[in-house]
């Protein structure tokens, strides 16, 4: 009797420890697992912001290609000022207010600033026509507010603001140009 519970004691033994070791592999197993939970939910998240920058570029194109389809489409020919760099083409439908500006070769400003579209009519004051982000200066197609009254306006400017934009121009104006 004493031998069949010693047999027993170690057979018991014997499977404890198999299910001790099996219990600890299944630990480091779901270890490993909740890592590559971890991994794939910051890829996850990073495709995430890929889609909604891809989808905002996407629905600025849209609304820049709905310009270019506008019924009066009125263009201006920005060019720079005295010692600034860059171009650019405002294209505006002058029935809807629609508006589009194709950027080249301005450069990226420093935190704190942003380039401003001013809207000109004739001899009256600049209006505030949008603030334009530019990534790199190798160029930008951004899409404006409508502008209101747009048969009225006459010219186009770009000036450097404060990050949030101004009532008025306060800074250089970089880049002007009619409306044809």
């Amino acid at each position: 009797m004493g031998a069949i519970a010693a047999t027993v004691v170690l057979m018991l033994g014997g499977l404890l420890g198999r299910s001790m070791q099996r219990l600890a592999a299944t630990g480091e197993q779901l270890a490993a697992l909740s890592n590559d939970f971890a991994t794939l939910e910051g890829q996850l998240a990073a495709e995430r912001r890929r889609l909604v920058s891809l989808q905002a570029a996407v629905d600025t194109q849209a609304r820049f290609l709905r310009v270019l389809d506008g019924v009066q489409l009125r263009s201006a020919s920005l060019a720079p000022t005295e010692g600034q760099p860059g171009r650019a083409r405002v294209l505006l439908d002058a029935e809807s207010g629609e508006a589009a500006i194709v950027l080249a070769g301005v450069p990226v400003l420093e935190p704190g600033k942003t380039y401003e579209l001013w809207a000109i009519r004739g001899t009256k004051a600049p209006e505030p026509a949008g603030l334009l982000a530019v990534a790199d200066a190798t160029g930008a197609a951004l899409h404006v507010a409508p502008i209101k009254a747009p048969a009225e306006v006459t010219a186009f400017a770009i000036s450097i603001e404060p990050a949030g934009g101004s009532p008025s121009p306060t800074g250089p104006v970089v880049l002007v140009g009619g409306v044809g």
